[in-house]
């Protein structure tokens, strides 16, 4: 992608419904795409925290959690809040550009 990309305000009205029909597909794709596949289940690491002993296994344990929540959060946000905010951005560019006239 060597070419300069233009500026959505520098764009006619016809390349402003082109670049939202793209900015739709990319977040269907993106939803689509990351979308598939389970989150990390918290039963066996919650019961790994109740059944250590020490400080040394509760540490071990609740990283594990914490490694697992986060891991929970990145993927919801790239596979429903990302494609989710550029669909909303999409639409009220869409509508913008409609009430226009």
């Amino acid at each position: 992608m060597s070419e300069d990309r233009v500026s959505y305000k520098d764009l006619d009205d016809d390349g402003k419904r082109e670049r939202i029909a793209s900015m739709k597909d990319r977040a269907a794709t993106s939803k689509e795409k990351y979308g598939k596949g389970s989150y990390y289940a918290w039963g066996e690491t919650i019961d790994d925290i109740k059944k250590a002993n020490g400080a040394g296994e509760t540490a071990v344990a609740g990283a594990k959690w914490a490694g697992k929540s986060l891991f929970n959060i990145g993927k919801f946000t790239i596979a429903e809040v990302l494609p989710g905010l550029s669909k909303a951005a999409a639409e009220a560019a869409e509508n913008k550009l409609k009430n226009k006239k």
